[in-house]
């Protein structure tokens, strides 16, 4: 019985560590909150992962679009 709460106690604690390690990195300095105007002139504010490359900042765009990329193209930012 004594193994068994072992292991059940480290797998547990291996998941939260996976988490909490999830959430560290999410939270690191690539991440940028980028705020727009939707169509009744709210700000939305949108989180990004910001990658650099030889000295240039990109965002992705899906494939089928997002909408913090439609809002700045609404605006005529793009």
């Amino acid at each position: 019985m004594k193994i068994f709460r072992w292991i059940l106690g480290s797998v547990v604690g291996l998941v939260v560590l996976v988490f909490v390690l999830q959430l560290v990195a999410s939270e690191r300095v690539e991440v940028v909150e980028l705020h727009t105007l939707d169509e009744q002139g709210e700000e939305v504010i949108t989180r990004l992962w910001v990658v650099d490359d030889s000295g240039y900042q990109y965002l992705r765009v899906g494939e089928g679009g997002s909408g913090w990329f439609s809002r700045i193209q609404a605006k005529g930012g793009i």
